[in-house]
């Protein structure tokens, strides 16, 4: 039934019904994943279907109740032209404006004024300037990824009572919106570059910012944050990559190599080493944990490359970036957690933010 519902929504796509039957559609998958869930509360009790994966459809089904409609709905008015056909200056016409074409017109020095008032375009600091910001941002970043490692791997592996943390969607979510909050206020307060980039862009980055969030929680599960800090060195070959698939980036034959020696020393340290070996890891779980952490390097690697690629097209400052960014984290991790009904029910008895029974076996790290 669910196969004959999806072939009628793609052949309805050029109809003003086509929403009608993609919106069913996506929730009867979404409620069939979550009744498979549901018996399933553990690892070792699913053979077939680890919970890790049938949580990653759960997810996928209810972005997909954001993005379908999103998507049919830019490519409808991109081919009909509709923006041509509603009145120039009114507020239709300018939501569409800036969330399908962007502020094409508008001059690259243009800036737009916060509550400061400044007017001036962004002047480059001098070398000084460079210097101290530079070092500011060093430990600025070392000092809140240290605290983040040690706080989100806590929060995963910890015993509350007899329960332990399940939810990484929740995490994402409260990750984004936290940020949303922030960078809003600061882009009010300051004077950012006049804002050119279409707001739907910034969904690509979006998704894949909040699935590598997702794959890193949902990772501590079988590993720990050391060992995930590790993998992360392995990345570079995977940016690369991403690169010239993204942005048709060219890249001196050094940097491959490079890159091919620090991926196969990252695959003998987390196969081989006898100190993990020790920790008497079972097979689903180690594999489970490595699968999870490739999809982090895929999606982490995407989000780098399609971010450089906005700034190079458009110009616009990192804090706009977030902005945009973090709208489109919110909608799609908020649609998912009422989806899923996941915040709603911390209210009741056995919340599904929480779980109980032991996850796979996996270290306690020495942060």
């Amino acid at each position: 039934g669910v196969s004959l519902l999806m072939e009628e929504a793609v052949v309805s796509t050029q109809s003003t019904g086509m929403i009608r039957w993609l919106l069913p559609t996506l929730l009867l998958l979404v409620e069939s994943v979550q009744a498979d869930l549901a018996p399933h509360e553990t690892f070792e009790s699913h053979s077939f279907f680890p919970e890790w994966l049938l949580s990653l459809i759960q997810n996928l089904c209810t972005y997909g109740l954001v993005i379908v409609p999103g998507a049919l709905a830019i490519r409808w008015i991109k081919q009909t032209n509709y923006i041509e056909k509603i009145n120039p200056g009114g507020p239709l016409y300018k939501i569409i404006l800036s969330c399908v074409y962007g502020k094409q017109d508008i001059a690259s020095d243009d800036v737009e004024k916060g509550i400061d008032g400044v007017s001036t375009s962004v002047t480059e600091p001098k070398t000084a300037g460079q210097v101290k910001k530079l070092i500011l941002c060093v430990v600025g970043l070392q000092c809140s990824y240290l605290m983040w490692g040690y706080l989100q791997e806590k929060i995963m592996i910890t015993k509350y009572g007899d329960l332990q943390f399940k939810d990484s969607q929740f995490l994402v979510f409260m990750n984004r919106i936290l940020a949303l909050a922030m960078v809003s206020g600061y882009v009010t307060v300051f004077t950012q570059p006049a804002h050119k980039t279409p707001l739907y862009k910034y969904s690509f980055s979006s998704f894949s910012n909040i699935m590598s969030s997702w794959c890193q929680y949902e990772a501590l599960k079988y590993v720990s944050f050391p060992t995930q800090v590790i993998c992360k060195a392995s990345k570079t070959m995977a940016v690369i990559i991403m690169g010239k698939v993204v942005s048709a980036k060219k890249f001196p034959a050094y940097e491959y190599v490079c890159a091919a020696l620090i991926f196969v020393g990252v695959s003998v340290f987390l196969l081989w080493n006898p100190q993990e070996a020790e920790k008497n890891y079972t097979a689903e779980t180690t594999f489970s944990g490595l699968i999870i952490l490739l999809g982090y390097i895929i999606f982490d690697s995407f989000t780098s490359n399609w971010q450089g690629e906005l700034y190079t097209t458009y110009k616009m400052s990192s804090y706009q970036c977030m902005l945009g960014t973090n709208i489109f984290s919110s909608l799609f991790t908020g649609v998912s957690l009422l989806m899923e009904e996941a915040v709603v029910s911390t209210q009741s008895t056995g919340p599904p933010l929480l779980q109980s029974g032991p996850l796979p076996k996996q270290p306690r790290s020495g942060l």
